[in-house]
């Protein structure tokens, strides 16, 4: 059967399912009459009726017929209910043309969905009016927060407006719930956001604010949400600002159910890199909307809602060829009278005939909305245009003429094109006046937006008033913790301050601190490392009192300890030091000796750590701040693994983890968290144990998908307590989402432990592969280096691939990294894995060979400044390490034997470390079958086999010789 005959209805509810009724008609393949009724148990008359009849079937009928044709109920019946309500006058139609699909599909989220649904589409395509009319639809409270396209973005804008949104809703109750309901710091951490809460504003280190800030927007948020229906539409995403950005996709990637529409406009030449850059990671797993141009039936309706009337058929064909579908398009020429064929550009000849026909205090009002480019009051649209008149009057002209539309008690440009078609009608030095006119409009709000109030001040060239405003924007984006704006704020003001140097006493920071802000913000938002050596360079060349130049200094020594003169780094470090201790203990006093503190330890020189842990411990004390103290807690914890306490080293790291709320110190809950997994690896804690020390950390590195240094190592150690407890599918599970699609030098360490994985999986080749590829990345990093080169898996990777000769050489520059210095204490592993290597290389040679690879191995020892084997070195596993060596040294001679490697084994059993024991009782087998011992060969090697459960290589190579091979 064909399709049925559809009844002659206007534009509307009633209308949206009929059509959609016959849409579902089409899509199950077109059934019968007779066969619905039979389906459906009415009379095929009925089923013609309501296909084709203008009367409203009843709800019966109509779900039977939906149900016979496997449509969704739920969708059929709220356009009924729709279609019910607007034919009883108590409901207005939705101003809408088309889109009906797309439009349940954002109703439906609205009200029932979880995470982002993005709505796509280019300019002027109807993004903003599906979503406003599915909102008008939706059970539940739509909260609308703007994204606008400013100089320099303002950080968090649109959240700003949702919150004040819900916080300023008529219904106190629904607040009051919430306000009840949420944590006692979530308040406080709001106030840089909302200041009209009249709370202080909580102080810390500004390195983990910007995390707080966010978890405190995402708990208020999703707290309304758990009280009432609530869902969040943000407008106009691809002008967000980065911090805006981060907390969409937080709340899409980490399981909130909060629903969130968000709109995108796409072929936009004017799209950051950023927002490409985030666009091409978050859309791919994100459902979308994307809007087309409307068909001609579809523009029929369009131009309906426009007239109030039906459109004579003319009409709508020479529009609809005009326009091409495109709603913004045909809402200009429609309006716009009759126009020539021969426009270039349809839009903006449009635009511009409108234009040009304002004069007087109607261009004067829309000039003012052009190059504001945001809603203004009346008020302060009167003000900054210099309007003398009563403005009513044009501004109702100009709503008719759908230049201007009101937004709650605002008015703006009906569409930004239209301020962009505004800007280039200015002729030279038109604009000047009106910018200073907004600036002064703009700082008399209660909370000015100050990045934009400069960003005035700089297009009317008041340099004096733009540095004003520029220091204070920078200082708003350091409270919200938006680095990448921050950086652009700072750089703005210390360029002015060259052109106008504030007067003393009036600046709220002084040059120096311009200068370390810059810098900080720079490596907060991932500048290379040139690019902060060179403002480095820069502070470093200017002079400043000592505590500014400490500060230049601290950055300036770190970025050289990686990437430059190591020593050379240390001394400016320890000026930086010498400098802060002869002021009073501050915040900066101790990240400059934490900082210290760390490089000493990569560098194995942990004789010089207690000093300074011992001041940042005082300084934490002086300043009563225990997210301070927690990071010295653990460091010290280190140091007692040192000194042969592994008690009191687990003790620590448990204290440091403990120590603060990690909701109220995110960033440092991190740091500790890696070290305090660090000190549980070294001290052989379990792996449920090490997981467990890691939660708090993780939950903040997952949440704010954070990608540093610390990070990095806690992904690390956990997966590596998993792989030494031989649970390679935990390590798996563990680490492989973390660093799936990471790239360049990010979490380099925690790519490494994948590789490990793929190791076990005996994946060799892409092992290989990927280990190659990190290694080039590291060239130039020192601590990268140092640390890869301290990580077995290429060496093991190389060994069971049978490349013995390549690993010698890996193993032999890793030698030299520890032996100068009291990493050797740690490093036992290197030396029996050294062992091996040579083992491995000289088992068919002859005995003067071996013995020449013997004497090798030896001096490899000999020539470590501190004995990996001696007594004071260190770690869990240096007995078993010390045994496995032993028997290596033997097996090199091959006078190893079965008791010395079973021993061995035992060692690994006591540490749960199945694969290390498994390789041990493979080579005692190996020693029993040379020396005739058949039964106890096979013993070893079915305990082995056992214990070498998800390690193939080694699973292999004992079913080799358990078969004879």
């Amino acid at each position: 059967m064909s399709a049925l005959p559809r009844p002659d209805l206007p534009p509307g509810p009633h209308r949206e399912l009929v059509d959609r009724l016959h849409e579902l008609h089409h899509r199950a393949g077109w059934p019968s009459l007779r066969t619905l009724a039979r389906e459906t148990a009415v009379s095929h008359t009925t089923v013609s009726k309501a296909f084709s009849r203008p009367a409203l079937p009843s709800w019966g009928t109509l779900e039977l017929l939906v149900e016979a044709m496997d449509g969704d109920t739920g969708v059929f019946h709220a356009l009924w209910l729709a279609a019910s309500t607007s034919a009883e006058g108590s409901r207005p139609a939705p101003r809408i043309a088309g889109r009906r699909t797309e439009l349940d599909v954002v109703r439906h989220h609205l009200e029932s969905g979880s995470g982002l649904l993005l709505v796509t589409g280019e300019a002027g395509i109807g993004k903003s009016t599906l979503v406003r009319a599915a909102a008008d639809a939706a059970a539940a409270h739509v909260a609308t927060g703007h994204c606008r396209p400013l100089s320099t973005p303002v950080s968090l804008m649109p959240m700003v407006e949702v919150l004040r949104d819900l916080m300023s809703r008529d219904d106190r109750s629904w607040s009051d719930a919430v306000i009840r309901a949420s944590p006692a710091w979530v308040w406080p951490t709001l106030a840089p956001l909302l200041p009209e809460l009249g709370t202080d504003a909580l102080t810390g280190p500004q390195d983990f604010g910007r995390q707080r800030l966010m978890s405190a927007v995402i708990t208020l948020v999703e707290a309304f949400h758990a009280e009432r229906p609530l869902a969040l539409w943000l407008e106009d995403l691809p002008w967000a600002d980065s911090a805006t950005l981060d907390l969409v996709e937080m709340l899409d990637s980490h399981g909130s159910r909060l629903p969130v529409v968000a709109t995108w406009r796409t072929e936009d030449p004017d799209t950051t890199p950023v927002h490409t850059q985030w666009w091409d990671r978050v859309a791919a797993r994100t459902s979308r909307v994307s809007l087309v141009p409307l068909s001609r039936a579809e523009t029929a309706d369009q131009l309906a809602l426009m007239d109030g009337v039906v459109p004579a058929a003319a009409r709508v064909d020479q529009i609809f060829r005009r326009s091409q579908g495109q709603p913004l398009f045909t809402e200009h020429l429609a309006s716009g009278g009759q126009a020539g064929d021969a426009l270039p550009d349809v839009l903006a000849g449009a635009l511009s005939r409108r234009l040009d026909l304002l004069d007087g205090d109607d261009w004067l009002l829309v000039r003012t909305l052009g190059i504001a480019d945001r809603a203004l009051t009346v008020e302060q649209l009167v003000r900054a245009a210099g309007v003398q008149a009563d403005p009513v009057p044009a501004l109702r002209a100009l709503v008719r003429q759908r230049l201007v539309a009101s937004v709650d008690d605002k008015v703006q440009l009906r569409h930004p094109l239209l301020g962009e078609a505004v800007r280039a009608m200015l002729v030279p030095g038109e604009a000047r006046g009106v910018h200073v006119g907004i600036a002064v409009a703009l700082e008399e709000l209660s909370d000015p937006p100050a990045a934009e109030v400069a960003g005035h001040w700089q297009a009317a060239r008041r340099p004096a008033d733009e540095m004003r405003w520029r220091i204070r924007a920078a200082l708003a984006a350091d409270a919200r913790f938006a680095r990448r704006e921050a950086f652009a704020e700072w750089s703005r003001v210390l360029e002015l301050w060259g052109v106008t140097s504030p007067p003393d006493g009036e600046a709220e920071v002084d040059l120096a601190q311009v200068l370390v802000r810059r810098i900080e913000s720079a490596i907060r938002a991932g500048h290379g490392v040139e690019a902060v050596g060179g403002l480095i360079e820069e502070a470093m060349a200017t002079p400043l009192p000592e505590l500014g130049r400490a500060a230049v200094l601290l950055r300036a020594g770190d970025i050289e300890c990686g990437f430059g003169d190591v020593a050379l780094g240390l001394r400016l470090i320890d000026e930086a030091v010498a400098i802060q201790s002869r002021h009073a203990p501050t915040r900066e006093a101790a990240r400059v000796l934490e900082v210290r503190v760390n490089i000493l330890g990569s560098l194995g020189r942990n004789e010089e750590l207690g000093a300074d842990i011992a001041r940042g411990l005082d300084i934490a004390a002086a300043l009563d701040a225990p997210e301070i103290a927690r990071i010295f807690l653990a460091q010290s914890a280190w140091a007692h693994v040192v000194d042969h306490d592994p008690g009191g080293a687990r003790d620590l790291a448990w204290q440091a983890i403990r120590a603060v709320d990690p909701d109220r110190d995110p960033a440092g809950t991190i740091r500790v968290g890696a070290s305090a997994t660090e000190v549980l690896l070294a001290v052989g804690a379990s792996a449920q144990e090490i997981a467990e020390a890691a939660t708090d950390a993780v939950v903040h590195t997952d949440r704010w998908q954070v990608l540093g240094l610390a990070p990095d190592g806690l992904y690390s150690d956990v997966a590596e307590a998993y792989l030494r407890a031989g649970d390679v599918t935990r390590a798996a599970e563990w680490i492989e989402p973390r660093v799936r699609g990471v790239t360049g030098a990010q979490l380099r360490r925690s790519r490494r432990a994948s590789c490990a994985v793929d190791v076990r999986r005996g994946e060799l080749a892409s092992a290989l592969a990927m280990l190659e590829h990190l290694e080039a990345i590291d060239q130039g990093d020192h601590y990268a280096v140092s640390a890869a080169l301290r990580n077995p898996v290429h060496a093991e990777a190389l060994l069971w691939s049978g490349k013995a000769s390549e690993a010698g050489a890996h193993l032999a520059l890793a030698l030299e990294v520890v032996s100068t210095n009291d990493l050797a204490l740690e490093s036992a592993w290197l030396l029996a894995m050294c062992a091996r290597t040579e083992a491995d290389l000289v088992q068919s040679a002859a005995p003067s060979e071996r013995h020449a690879a013997l004497a090798r191995v030896e001096l490899m020892r000999a020539t470590c400044v501190a004995d990996p084997f001696g007594p004071d070195a260190y770690g869990a596993d240096l007995a078993a390490h010390t045994a496995t060596w032993r028997s290596e040294l033997q097996r090199i001679v091959g006078r190893d034997s079965a008791g010395p490697w079973a021993g061995a084994a035992a060692e690994w059993d006591s540490l749960t470390r199945p694969h290390d024991a498994a390789y041990c009782r493979w080579r005692a087998a190996q020693c029993a079958l040379r020396d005739g011992q058949g039964t106890v060969a096979a013993r070893l090697l079915k305990h082995a086999a056992r214990d070498a459960k998800e390690h193939v290589p080694l699973a292999r190579a004992i079913a080799r010789t358990a078969g004879g091979g």
